[in-house]
C-alpha cells in the first residue's frame, strides 16, 4: 500500500460549555472507545462499522473492537447504525430521508448512522441496462463514517487504489463537540459507462494490450467514498435490443425497414408506440426481459439510438424541423450545439409514451436524454408531468464564451419547459476532449467544473452523469477533475481554491508547489491561454482552406467533383461549403457557386457517422471555361478532408 503520513496535531477551539462533549477513540496507541452496531444490524451499517475499523487502524495502528448491541459494553461507543443504543436517544433509520446521515457525539460517545437499506430490500428494486443495483443501496451508514473519516481524520480518497488514499498517521484520536446531519446537494451522482472499468488501469492510455482490471470491491468502495450514486435513476439509449427482438419479424418498424445498426425505430408507427408501452409496462410490473433495456426503479427509458439515421417516411419526415438543424459540429469548442432538428418528433413520441403509461402507472416516469437533433425543447409539446430529461453539456468548452453561454442558454429553456429542475439532470462529458483529436491535450478545468456547478444549485438541478470516464479518461492525469465534480455535487458550497489547495498539500506533500505549479499551467493552458484553440476560436471558429488547379492553359470546364470523408467520433463533418471559381489569367476569379448546394439534389449528403463515411461532391454543368480553378472549402469545425480533386472538360 502507498499512502502518505501527514502527522497533524488536533486542537479543539470550543466553549468550555461544551467542551466535556467529546469523545476519545484512540489515546497514544491504544483502542480508547467500542464500535457498536445493532445485533440485527442491515448491511450497509455492518460494512461502515469495517470501514471505521480499517482506518482507524490505519491511522494509528490501533485496532478498535466491533461488538453488537446485546453484549455488555464499558467505556465511549461509536454507534454505527441503528442499535438499542441510538433507539434509547429517539434515533431510528426510518427517521432518516433518502441518503441523509448523521455524524454526532452525544456525551463520551459518537453516533455515525443514517438510512441504510438491507440487501434483501435492494433486491426489489428492478434495473435493466447501465449501472449495478448496489449503486443506489441506500448506505446513510456508509456515508457517516467516510464524512467523519474525511472531515475529522484527513483521510482522502483521490484514486480508486491505495496509491490515491491519503491517511495520516497519528497516536491520538480526540474530538469535541460534533454535529452534523445532512444528505448530499445533489439527488444522483453517477458515472455512466465506467463502473466496470473505472480505467481498467490507473496509468494507461486507451490503447494500452491487456489491461488490469481493478477489483470489483476497490471499484465499489471509491465509488461509496466520493458517494456516487444516490436515487435511482437512468436514461440512456434505450432501443438497440429492438434490433434483436423484432428485427426480423417487423423490419418496418425501422428506417428505411432495415433493421440494421444506428437505424432509428419509426416513431410514428403505431406498432412501434404500443410495444414501447407496453415494455415500460412490463418493467414496472417486473415482467419485462430485455437487458439492452434502459430502467431503473421509477423510471423507464425511451431514448432513441445514438444515431441520426431517422426514419424518413412519409408519416415521420413531416415531423422534422430542417429550419432547426444545427452544423454537424456538435462536439467541437465553439460549435453551435443547439439542434432542434428532431424535437417535436422525438419528444412528441415520448409525451405521448408517459401519458399512456402515466394510465396504469401514475406513480412512474418516462426519461429521455435532451442530446444532439434532440438537445432543445419542443415547441409543440408539452411535455407531462411524468418525463424526466437529462441534458448533455460540455463543461470542458465553457472557456470559450459562446459554448459557456449555449449551455447556460439551453439549461434555462429546458427549466423553462419543465417549470423547475426537479426534473431535470445532467450528462456531461468526461470522455471530451480525449474522445476527438484533442487527447494531446489534458482537460484539466476545476474551475470551470466549479462555476458549471453553481449554476446547478442556483437553478435546482437534481444531479446528473458524468459520461465515459472509463474508456477516454486517464484518471492518473485526469482524477482531479472527476475528484473535483464529486465532492462539489456531493456538496456545492465547498470553495474550490481550498479544496485545491488542500489536495496539492495532502496528494502530494513535499511536491506539492511544483505539483500546483504544473497544474494551474495546464488549467491556464486548457482554459484561458491555449495557442491551439483559442486563437483559432476567436478568428476563424471554422477555417476555410482554399485549393487551386492550374490546367496549364484556359479549356473548357463542364464539371468538378470534390471526394471527401466525414467520421463524427473523430471530430471531422462535412464541408459546410465548397465554394468554385474560375480564372483565365490566375488574378481575377468568377464565382461559379457552392459545390455542396450544387450537388444536394443529385446525391443527398449522408449523416456523419461514428464509422468513416465517404462522399463526393459533384456537380456536371457549370458550362465554363479557364485556366485556374480554385475551390475554397468552408470546414464544419477544425477539419475538411480531401481524398481527391476532379476537374471535367468536354465530353469528349
Amino acid at each position: 500500500m502507498a499512502c502518505f503520513h501527514l502527522w497533524l496535531l488536533l486542537v479543539c477551539a470550543l466553549p468550555p460549555s461544551t467542551a466535556q462533549a467529546g469523545i476519545t477513540l484512540v489515546r497514544e496507541g491504544k483502542p480508547g472507545a467500542t464500535i457498536v452496531v445493532g445485533a440485527d444490524a442491515v448491511e450497509p451499517a455492518r460494512e461502515a462499522a469495517v470501514e471505521l475499523q480499517t482506518y482507524l487502524r490505519k491511522i494509528t495502528n490501533a485496532e478498535l473492537s466491533i461488538v453488537t448491541d446485546d453484549e455488555e459494553i464499558v467505556g465511549p461507543k461509536v454507534l454505527v447504525g441503528e442499535s438499542r443504543f441510538t433507539r434509547e436517544l429517539g434515533l431510528r433509520n426510518t427517521d432518516f430521508g433518502d441518503q441523509e446521515y448523521m455524524v454526532r457525539t452525544s456525551g463520551p460517545n459518537l453516533i455515525l448512522m443514517g438510512r441504510d437499506e438491507s440487501d434483501q430490500e435492494l433486491g426489489k428494486l428492478a434495473v435493466s441496462g447501465g449501472l449495478p443495483k448496489k449503486f443506489f443501496q441506500r448506505i446513510g451508514s456508509i456515508y457517516a463514517v467516510d464524512t467523519f473519516l474525511q472531515k475529522h481524520c484527513g483521510v482522502r480518497w483521490y484514486l480508486p487504489d491505495d496509491i490515491g488514499e491519503v491517511v495520516p498517521s497519528r497516536q491520538t484520536l480526540e474530538f469535541g463537540s460534533i454535529d452534523l446531519r445532512r444528505r448530499p446537494s445533489t439527488r444522483f451522482r453517477a458515472v455512466a459507462n465506467g463502473w466496470d472499468d473505472i480505467r481498467k488501469t490507473l496509468w494507461a492510455w486507451k490503447d494500452i494490450p491487456n489491461p488490469v482490471p481493478l477489483e470489483p470491491e476497490k471499484r465499489l468502495w471509491w465509488a461509496r467514498r466520493l458517494k456516487m450514486g444516490g436515487e435511482p435513476f437512468l436514461s440512456c439509449h434505450s432501443f438497440y435490443g429492438y434490433y434483436k427482438r423484432f428485427g426480423a419479424t417487423h423490419p418496418e418498424w425501422f428506417a428505411k425497414s432495415e433493421p440494421k445498426a444506428d437505424n432509428q425505430l419509426c416513431l410514428s408507427n403505431p406498432e412501434v408506440f404500443k410495444q414501447v408501452v407496453q415494455d415500460a409496462r412490463d418493467f414496472f410490473d417486473g415482467k419485462l426481459d430485455d437487458p439492452n433495456a434502459a430502467a431503473c426503479g421509477d423510471v423507464f427509458s425511451v431514448y432513441p439510438m445514438d444515431s441520426g439515421a431517422w426514419c424518413q417516411c412519409e408519416k415521420c419526415r413531416p415531423r422534422y424541423d430542417p429550419s432547426r438543424k444545427m452544423s454537424e459540429a456538435y462536439y467541437n469548442i465553439g460549435g453551435p450545439d443547439r439542434d432542434g432538428y428532431a424535437s417535436e418528433y422525438v419528444w412528441g413520441f415520448v409525451a405521448a409514451v408517459a401519458n399512456e403509461v402515466r394510465k396504469t402507472h401514475p406513480d412512474k416516469y418516462i426519461s429521455c436524454g435532451a442530446y444532439w437533433q434532440q438537445v432543445e425543447p419542443p415547441r409543440n409539446v408539452n411535455l407531462p408531468p411524468n418525463v424526466k430529461v437529462i441534458l448533455s453539456k460540455f463543461h470542458w468548452k465553457h472557456w470559450e464564451p459562446r459554448s459557456f453561454k449555449t449551455d447556460r442558454d439551453l439549461m434555462n429553456t429546458w427549466l423553462a419547459k419543465l417549470s423547475g429542475g426537479d426534473r431535470l439532470y445532467f450528462w456531461d462529458y468526461y470522455c471530451f476532449p480525449e474522445y476527438t483529436t484533442y487527447e494531446a491535450l489534458p482537460s484539466i478545468a476545476p474551475h470551470a467544473i466549479a462555476a458549471d456547478i453553481q449554476v446547478m444549485k442556483e437553478r435546482g438541478v437534481t444531479g446528473g452523469q458524468l459520461c465515459n470516464v472509463d474508456g477516454y479518461m486517464n484518471l492518473a492525469m485526469e482524477h482531479l477533475r472527476l475528484y473535483t465534480t464529486l465532492q462539489l455535487l456531493d456538496d456545492w458550497d465547498l470553495n474550490v481554491d481550498a479544496l485545491l489547495a488542500e489536495y496539492y498539500r495532502l496528494f502530494y506533500g513535499p511536491a506539492e508547489k511544483p505539483m500546483r505549479t504544473f497544474f494551474e499551467k495546464l488549467e491556464a493552458v486548457y482554459s484561458e491561454t491555449n495557442p491551439r484553440l483559442k486563437p483559432v476560436i476567436e478568428s476563424e471558429p471554422e477555417p476555410k482552406v482554399t485549393i487551386t488547379i492550374d490546367l496549364g492553359t484556359v479549356q473548357p470546364i463542364r464539371g468538378v467533383a470534390f471526394s471527401t470523408a466525414a467520421e463524427k467520433n473523430s471530430a471531422v463533418f462535412w464541408p459546410k461549403s465548397i465554394m468554385v471559381a474560375v480564372s483565365k489569367d490566375g488574378r481575377k476569379y468568377e464565382k461559379l457557386g457552392d459545390l455542396v448546394a450544387l450537388s444536394a439534389s443529385a446525391t443527398p449528403l449522408p449523416d456523419a457517422g461514428k464509422e468513416h463515411v465517404k462522399h463526393r461532391f459533384m456537380v456536371d454543368n457549370l458550362n465554363a471555361e479557364g485556366r485556374c480553378v480554385q475551390l475554397q472549402a468552408q470546414a464544419r469545425g477544425w477539419y475538411v478532408f480531401c481524398d481527391e480533386i476532379e476537374v471535367y472538360g468536354n465530353e469528349e
